[in-house]
């Protein structure tokens, strides 16, 4: 039996081949609209706003990324570090090429562990860190605050690199620093000892003010940290915006602070584990203080929210959103297609 191949007219590839190179352009061209016009009017509120954060997916850790009314941009720990691929995929797909505020909230592992990666791959300006020591920090320069210091090579890794940063200045989080910028605040309101005798409870917890919204950010702090807060701020610690402590621990969130921070939203960032996280008591606690709106980036992949300038808050789950700018693949891909389109085997009785 003999095989025979035919092929389509040369005319008609060439016209469909035009056809799919000019869709291909088009959506090169018109990204933005495109991906508003498929991804809906939150989402396009979102990308339009001057303030946005997300709460990025990097499994059992945490990290969040800010964008700044003045286009600075401020990341809050960076996940850990066999995690630190999803962050800096989020990160290039938001086109980031420099940190001007990156906060180390406390030392483990979950928080600083991409810390390398970031150093090596953005330029960062400055760095908030505990008053926590690294091993080698601890032996090249002495330790005559007497601070703790933490035998970890993740932790000495991502403290070490950052003196080696060109310009960048080595700060510690304390209770009191502020950050003023156009339209919005960054207040750290603890920690304010020297010394803790748990790693969470060193934890940078951050008041985020704009447009008239406030964010509590708290890291890994725990309730003792929690009763500290209620006593030194009281009602000044009611927000919109709670990123739940700890993953969603139980060893935090008490009903106390949460009865006192009324979020509208509460956002967690937490992956797989073996403990639990976020606990059924958390969860129950935070339904009691009437949060409605609750996410977890192990549910939902990472979260995104945008406030505009007259305050009207919007959030989205980013979950890998589909984005134009591969138009150029879908082209390269069509033509491809195109060559082998139409090509049929016809089998021919072989003549006797």
């Amino acid at each position: 039996m003999k095989v025979k191949y035919t092929k389509i007219s040369f005319v008609i590839r060439m016209i469909v081949s035009a056809l799919i190179l000019c869709i291909g352009v088009l959506g090169f061209v018109f990204e933005k609209e495109i991906n508003n016009l498929i991804q809906g009017e939150t989402v396009k509120a979102v990308n339009n706003s001057t303030f946005q954060m997300y709460v990025v997916d990097v499994g059992q850790g945490d990290s969040i990324f800010i964008k700044l009314p003045d286009n600075k941009n401020m990341l809050i720990d960076c996940g850990k570090k066999n995690e630190y691929d999803k962050l800096e995929r989020f990160l290039n797909e938001k086109k980031v090429t420099k940190i001007n505020y990156f906060i180390y909230t406390h030392s483990d592992e979950d928080h600083v562990g991409g810390g390398q990666g970031v150093f090596k791959n953005y330029d960062v300006e400055v760095l908030y860190r505990p008053k926590v020591l690294s091993k080698t920090e601890n032996e090249r320069f002495g330790n005559p605050n007497d601070f703790e210091v933490r035998d970890t090579i993740t932790y000495d890794d991502s403290i070490m690199i950052a003196y080696e940063e060109t310009g960048c200045e080595i700060r510690y989080s304390f209770k009191g620093e502020e950050i003023i910028g156009m339209d919005y605040s960054v207040k750290f309101l603890s920690p304010n000892k020297d010394t803790y005798s748990s790693s969470n409870s060193y934890s940078a917890v951050i008041m985020l003010e704009i447009y008239g919204k406030k964010i509590l950010l708290t890291g890994d702090a725990e309730e003792d940290i929690e009763k500290e807060l209620i006593e030194q701020y009281g009602d000044y610690l009611d927000s919109d915006i709670l990123k739940v402590a700890h993953h969603g621990s139980n060893t935090a969130s008490s009903s106390d602070f949460l009865n006192i921070v009324t979020p509208t939203y509460a956002l967690i960032s937490v992956g797989e584990n073996q403990w639990g996280m976020p606990h059924k008591e958390v969860l129950d606690r935070l339904n009691y203080a009437n949060v409605n709106n609750i996410y977890d980036t192990k549910s939902s992949e990472t979260i995104a929210m945008g406030i505009s300038q007259s305050g009207i808050i919007n959030l989205y789950l980013y979950c890998g959103v589909y984005s134009f700018d591969r138009a150029l693949f879908i082209c390269v891909l069509s033509v491809l297609l195109l060559l082998v389109w139409g090509i049929r085997k016809i089998k021919i009785k072989a003549k006797k």
